[in-house]
């Protein structure tokens, strides 16, 4: 028969083993979760800051976009508005071409003209500064406009108030016209079915463009011709960019937001990882207490 003290220091001796087993477990458990525990609040820190970037770069971006956007807008009406009152200044001209008159309109429709000329031509400088700055050069047109202009400085009649008007850096126009009133003008005496009355009609036998007034007057319809070629050519030029900037931001609004989710996604998965793990490592914390005293009992 083996005496009960003998059997009791064995099962002590097995105790402590066992204890100081579970004890090393322990230990290496709460070193790997503590190391884990560093490196989730690393990461979990890491990935919080990408998507506050991410949602930053998104938010610029479309910021960004919408201001582009608004301005195009603006860009776009004005430049439509430009391009219909060239083509009804050329419709008015156009009735001079035709029916071979001097061209001698009455006093509202002249200073209207004159309004809406002025306007378009400043419009026509700024669209040929920024040809200018992109491509270096100077438009025909331009240097065109610029002497025929010039030399219609000073002359009278009603085809050279016009040029003048053209000229951007010429003498004042009736700027107590306003444009709107002026362009609503000029879109009614192009809209009409007849040359209007204002058209002096010229004898059987005298040539078309006789006169210095003809001719300017044809000098201007191949000028505003040439313009409104070119301001159609530009709004939609400027209309392609806008659709591709549309485009390139959807793509990047796109893409940003999917980083963003998965970085959310992450950021989830991250801090369930770290709750479990934070659990884990108090439960081995307090398994390693109670299992060290435990050991201290059984010595």
């Amino acid at each position: 028969m083996v005496c009960w003290c003998e059997t009791n220091e064995k099962e002590k001796t097995k105790a402590i083993a066992d204890a100081d087993a579970k004890d090393a477990e322990l230990v290496a458990e709460i070193e790997a979760r503590s190391a884990r525990f560093g490196t989730l609040s690393a990461e979990i820190a890491k990935t919080k800051d990408e998507i506050t970037a991410n949602t930053e770069a998104l938010k610029q971006a479309r910021d960004l976009r919408e201001k582009a956007a608004s301005k195009f807008r603006g860009d776009e009406k004005d430049m439509v508005q430009a391009v219909a009152n060239l083509r009804n200044a050329i419709q008015v001209l156009s009735k001079h071409q035709k029916t071979q008159a001097f061209l001698q309109l009455d006093g509202p429709v002249l200073s209207s003209m004159r309004v809406l000329l002025r306007s378009i031509a400043l419009k026509y400088e700024v669209l040929v500064a920024g040809r200018e700055e992109a491509q270096g050069r100077k438009g025909a047109v331009l240097l065109a406009l610029q002497s025929t202009t010039e030399q219609a400085e000073g002359e009278a009649g009603d085809a050279a108030a016009l040029l003048q008007a053209l000229n951007a850096h010429g003498g004042h126009v009736p700027e107590e016209l306003p444009l709107k009133f002026a362009a609503r003008l000029v879109a009614e005496e192009a809209g009409r079915a007849n040359p209007s009355k204002s058209f002096l009609q010229v004898g059987a036998k005298q040539p078309l463009y006789e006169s210095r007034s003809s001719a300017r007057s044809a000098g201007i319809y191949g000028v505003l011709t040439q313009m409104l070629e070119e301001f159609e050519a530009e709004l939609k030029t400027e209309q392609k960019e806008e659709l591709d900037s549309q485009e390139s931001f959807k793509a990047l609004s796109a893409a940003k937001e999917a980083e963003i989710e998965a970085g959310k996604t992450k950021l989830d998965e991250m801090q369930a990882e770290d709750a479990g793990n934070a659990k884990a490592l108090s439960d081995a914390k307090k398994d390693l207490t109670l299992t060290r005293k435990q050991r201290s009992e059984d010595i």
